[in-house]
């Protein structure tokens, strides 16, 4: 099967961006086949839209500049800080401004409180639904097996 790819792309990368009836022109490909073709590009996206002609809007279409390889960096010219460092550091940052940073043993209670809210929505979800069922007297009928 052949593919239309790199013909889409020869073309997108020499303009501006073009809707599917241009590149359907300047192709000769089935719309359907263009709207494929497109959608299964991981390097197509709609850049914006034009119109409305007679009510209708149309995708302009454009591909990435995918740029060179990046050199992999060495061990001399990394200067950026660990994970753990800038894990630690915003552990202690000072949120309110006070002085007083905040550890990470403060987060303890947020914890606890947000496990309790989900305890109290799960036994509130039970309640209620216990609640239809004794409304609802057919529901019980219906599923017990005879």
């Amino acid at each position: 099967m052949n593919s239309h790819h790199p013909k889409l792309r020869a073309l997108l990368k020499g303009s501006d961006g073009l809707t599917v009836r241009q590149l359907e022109t300047a192709l000769d490909i089935d719309m359907r086949t263009l709207t494929k073709s497109l959608n299964s590009m991981p390097d197509g996206y709609i850049d914006r839209w034009i119109g409305p002609n007679r009510g209708q809007y149309a995708a302009v279409w454009c591909v990435v500049e995918v740029p060179e390889d990046c050199p992999r960096p060495n061990e001399k010219n990394i200067q950026a800080p660990s994970v753990q460092a800038q894990r630690a550091s915003g552990a202690r940052s000072d949120d309110l401004g006070d002085g007083e940073g905040k550890g990470a043993t403060d987060n303890v209670g947020v914890d606890q409180r947000q496990a309790a809210g989900g305890q109290a929505l799960g036994s509130l979800g039970k309640a209620l639904w216990q609640r239809l069922r004794g409304a609802n007297p057919k529901l019980d009928a219906g599923d017990q097996k005879q």
